[in-house]
């Protein structure tokens, strides 16, 4: 609430525009815990902008289409897509090359938000996801009366979505249920399986040019003054995971539960 106030409402809803929303949007205090409803897609869309060092990225929603004698239609694949062949590959590149997308926000902007929803998975309660050894960057997020439970997150590759919940708003989940019991789980079991023969690299995997890497987002940039630690509980490196206060968690190199 306090950034959220510095900031200033106007100021937050303009940059919630930059990142693709076009639900409404409410711009008053409640805003700040994400009071204003918005689409999977588009709230999937800001989270790949992150990940993407601030690049506008537009959904494709048709993967390729190919008439009866193998001739392409329409072809929205991207050159390192697994499923075409050598050729094809070549094909896509040419095709794509020197098209850049828009920048949305910053670079910096961008690489520091990766690196805190990194840190969200690396120390905060994502047993699930630590547990599948998968590196990414998300957020969790539950809404009053667990009528939503919902988890975005992105590897160096892949972004997924995923969402719980009564649209008609009639049944709750359990009060005592969030987003870090159900959907993440459900996140974790789905993106081991489409990841797993990807490199898993560390999130932000890269650095944008002019952006220092100490950079912690202060008005020095990383240059100079000393740095406050980030984490407020160290990882437990012991043979257990510290989420679970009585030394019962998941191994660090377990697979998703059965």
């Amino acid at each position: 609430m306090q950034i959220f106030s510095l900031v200033g409402a106007q100021n937050v809803l303009a940059w919630a525009r930059q990142l693709g929303f076009t639900s409404e949007i409410i711009a008053d205090k409640a805003l700040a815990l994400g009071a204003s409803c918005t689409y999977m897609p588009e709230m999937t869309r800001a989270f790949a902008i992150f990940a993407r060092e601030g690049k506008w990225i537009d959904w494709k929603y048709v993967r390729r289409i190919l008439d009866r004698e193998g001739n392409v239609i329409e072809d929205n694949t991207v050159s390192f897509d697994p499923q075409l062949s050598a050729a094809d590959r070549l094909d896509r590149l040419a095709a794509t090359a020197g098209i850049k997308p828009k920048q949305a926000i910053p670079p910096r902007t961008a690489y520091l938000t990766a690196k805190l929803l990194g840190t969200v998975i690396k120390y905060g309660f994502s047993s699930t996801v630590r547990a599948t050894d998968i590196k990414a960057g998300g957020k969790t997020g539950t809404s009053s009366a667990t009528m939503d439970l919902h988890f975005i997150a992105f590897t160096s590759r892949l972004i997924t979505s995923v969402w719980m919940g009564d649209d008609l708003r009639q049944r709750p989940l359990g009060r005592k249920d969030a987003a870090f019991m159900t959907v993440e789980p459900l996140w974790a079991r789905y993106m081991y399986e489409v990841s797993k023969d990807y490199p898993s690299l560390d999130i932000p995997w890269h650095v944008p040019d002019g952006v220092n890497p100490n950079d912690r987002g202060s008005h020095t940039k990383g240059r100079r003054g000393s740095q406050m630690d980030l984490i407020y509980r160290k990882p437990d490196h012991g043979d257990h995971d510290a989420d679970a206060p009585d030394g019962t968690g998941d191994a660090p190199d377990a697979k998703p539960p059965a």
